[in-house]
């Protein structure tokens, strides 16, 4: 319709299709397709000028991410999508390489920060620091509700070891999720330093 009326009425009557075909795009040489495709999951961690990323979204390049995006389309779309919190990183295109990513990150805070006891517990990464190693750095996925969690579960079980970890020495564990991680290093150092 003239004035872009009716765009609000066509994604109510098709959003669950909408939905679909942005997760499972059918057409590989379509926009979709191409942000699903091996070779641009290879290429793109988050946002870049083949996906979302152009001269008029300038101010919000460092926000724009097509995972947590579709992460976000399959939360609306499925109330039991877990979005990694089950440990299972290869079902969707997504999370592909989710644990590189936030291995990868890891390593470069504690390097730009001095922290040298970098560790893995039941696959997730970690960062052991202070006198020690006292406190626990737990990185996680921005999605995961770390705060309450209703059930117990793989990120449950790790969470109470690294709890019981640093309360035998008197530390604290932080948690802190890939989003801030990567865009925000020095917001998060300052954040465990306050409060560490």
């Amino acid at each position: 319709m003239p004035n872009g009326s009716g765009f609000v009425r066509f994604l109510y009557n098709k959003f669950s299709d909408l939905l679909a075909e942005a997760m499972n795009p059918t057409d590989a040489q379509s926009y979709l397709g191409k942000i699903h495709s091996t070779h641009h999951q290879g290429n793109c961690k988050d946002a870049c000028y083949e996906c979302l990323k152009v001269f008029r979204n300038m101010n919000y390049h460092s926000l724009l991410d097509w995972r947590l995006g579709l992460s976000m389309m399959r939360i609306l779309n499925d109330s039991t999508y877990k979005c990694g919190a089950d440990g299972i990183f290869n079902q969707h295109v997504e999370l592909n390489g989710w644990l590189e990513f936030a291995t990868s990150l890891r390593k470069g805070f504690a390097e730009s920060f001095g922290m040298r006891t970098v560790d893995v517990v039941q696959g997730l990464p970690i960062i052991k620091w202070h006198a020690r190693d006292k406190n626990v750095i737990l990185i996680v996925h921005p999605f995961w509700d770390m705060k309450n969690m209703r059930e117990a579960n793989w990120i449950a079980e790790i969470k109470n070891e690294l709890g019981e970890y640093t309360r035998s020495r008197g530390g604290k564990l932080s948690i802190v999720d890939t989003f801030n991680l990567h865009r925000r290093p020095g917001w998060c150092y300052e954040k465990l330093v306050r409060n560490g």
